[in-house]
């Protein structure tokens, strides 16, 4: 077990508490770093998600949820990408702005359920579909006034329909004879049941 991961929300707390206090930048490089570091977290993404394609392709996994993965999905870059993200809550501090519920909740849980989920068999559902639409949705933050702009609210229809097909995901595993069986089902089932309500309250509250 690796303590740094399963610790890894009360970390994510104390950061928060650590930064709730920086001054906001105005400057004009913090908007160029901003860019930069929305456009690199876009590419990462794509990236990620060709690994886990590939992987998933080799291994004739698109429709085998029950059977471990054989070849190199790139999880160990996902779970990175769990912490780097937490760059999100940063720049939202140092741009004035307030950190949501949402975004507190799922920033502090994301990495515990990625690490209790390491070796799931269905891994290209959770990890292709949160690739996908992180591959676009930090586009979008890189270039908010940009072409993807009328196309938000469909970022955000993308982002709940990725977290039922997650659930259903779960709830096929459970209910498979003989399928995979590990404590990060159920922590799995509680976290996307969690980001699903968010999202879905997210959607009403903004559209």
């Amino acid at each position: 077990m690796n303590v740094l991961h399963v610790a890894s929300p009360l970390l994510y707390a104390l950061f928060v508490y650590c930064i709730q206090d920086f001054k906001t930048i105005q400057a004009p490089w913090f908007s160029t770093l901003r860019t930069t570091y929305n456009m690199f977290m876009s590419a990462w993404s794509g990236y990620m998600l060709y690994v886990i394609t590939l992987a998933t392709y080799n291994d004739g996994k698109f429709t085998d949820w029950c059977t471990p993965y054989l070849s190199y999905t790139g999880i160990d870059m996902f779970l990175c990408s769990k912490y780097v993200e937490w760059t999100d809550t940063l720049l939202l501090v140092l741009s004035g702005k307030k950190i949501s519920r949402l975004q507190y909740l799922h920033h502090m849980s994301t990495a515990v359920v990625t690490y209790t989920n390491l070796t799931i068999p269905s891994l290209f559902v959770f990890m292709g579909s949160n690739c996908f639409v992180h591959c676009i949705m930090y586009w979008y933050f890189a270039f908010p006034r940009g072409t993807l702009r009328p196309y938000r609210k469909w970022i955000t229809v993308t982002q709940i329909a990725q977290h039922a097909l997650c659930l259903y995901a779960i709830g096929y595993t459970y209910s498979t004879r003989n399928c995979y069986q590990s404590i990060g089902l159920h922590v799995g089932l509680g976290m996307y049941t969690m980001y699903f309500v968010l999202f879905l309250s997210f959607y009403r509250q903004l559209y």
